[in-house]
């Protein structure tokens, strides 16, 4: 039997009573010859050296500074296209301003739709 250490995240194998066993990357197991070539076959075992383990347990690299990105701002609707009724306010408000409703900042979005609707109905 030959101790090697698991580089997939998980590799069934069946240990020396032939019973099936689970290994998880990382996990230091003894193969059974007869297993070991399935397991070089799919590359289970990956490179056996201090240097690939060193690699491994390396530090990452530092992150670098976060760039800080500001969400998109739904472009407000030009006076020919009236928003849903489910759009929200600022949406509303802005179609009420290119609508020529002056104190559109000032009223909530019910009294916004009911002021779109009057200019409608003229």
């Amino acid at each position: 039997m030959a101790e090697k250490t698991i580089r997939v995240a998980v590799w069934e194998y069946l240990n020396a009573e032939g019973k099936r066993r689970l290994a998880y990357f990382g996990d230091t197991v003894e193969i059974p010859e007869s297993e070991i070539a399935k397991g070089e076959l799919v590359d289970a075992f990956g490179i056996d050296s201090v240097e690939a383990d060193d690699e491994l347990e390396a530090e990452p690299e530092p992150a670098t500074t976060p760039i800080e990105v500001e969400p998109p701002v739904p472009a407000p609707p030009t006076a020919g296209d009236r928003p849903k009724n489910a759009a929200p306010k600022p949406i509303w408000e802005a179609y009420a301003l290119k609508r020529g409703i002056e104190n559109a900042a000032e009223l909530n979005k019910d009294e916004l739709v009911a002021a779109v609707n009057a200019l409608d109905a003229k």
